[in-house]
């Protein structure tokens, strides 16, 4: 019996590799490879391959779709000429050199991720947090504030200047201009009095998007 590669899962032959499969998954794979030579072929690839990566470095286990993928890019690389002597030969060398080789091997398994404008993997400096914050302080407007502040003489306050909350310790914090946060950002009958401001602030900035506030 012949088959190719797609006749089981590349996902479930890594998982087969790396002893994730239950007692009869691994039991009917190993009867599939038993019959299948193409197949055990694969599989030989991806236990040289995987051998050659464990012994060169020490990095955790990745998800098994990736590790699938991984194992399918080096797979057709394999059929040029000396690759895997060619691969323990890179990660035998100082450590500069085998993370830059992982790196390459990663940039191509993430390429088509990165191309549709999806990444799988989140970048924590990337990531936008949420934190909610309550406030106390005076409604100013916040340009006529910061002209003051500049020295810059005859000030003008106009309806499109923006309100804020400046606190205690001479924080000003601003308002989406959303929902509660546009019902202070425009209005400046407020201004001077004290107010309690509850809301989200997003990653580490003083921006409100306030959901309640109250006069003190």
């Amino acid at each position: 019996m012949q088959s190719n590669e797609s006749s089981i899962p590349l996902e479930k032959l890594a998982a087969f590799v790396d002893d994730e499969l239950d007692d009869n998954d691994k039991e009917t794979l190993k009867q599939q490879l038993a019959e299948d030579e193409a197949l055990q072929h694969v599989l030989d690839a991806q236990l040289q391959i995987k051998e050659v990566v464990n012994r060169s470095t020490g990095l955790e286990k990745a998800p098994v779709h990736l590790r699938a993928r991984i194992r399918r890019q080096l797979d057709e690389i394999e059929r040029v000429p000396g690759f895997l002597e060619q691969l323990a030969d890179v990660f035998k060398m100082h450590t500069a050199k085998s993370l830059f080789a992982t790196a390459v091997l990663l940039a191509v398994v993430l390429f088509p991720w990165v191309s549709s404008g999806i990444s799988p993997v989140a970048s924590q400096s990337n990531i936008i947090t949420a934190k909610f914050q309550v406030v106390q302080g005076k409604i100013i407007c916040i340009d006529c504030d910061q002209l003051h502040a500049a020295n810059i003489e005859n000030v003008q306050h106009t309806d499109l200047h923006r309100a804020g909350l400046k606190t205690s310790d001479g924080l000003i914090w601003e308002f989406l201009d959303t929902g509660k946060g546009s019902e202070l950002l425009h209005d400046f009958s407020r201004a001077s009095h004290s107010y309690e401001i509850e809301g989200y602030v997003f990653s580490d900035n003083r921006v409100l998007n306030v959901t309640s506030y109250k006069l003190l």
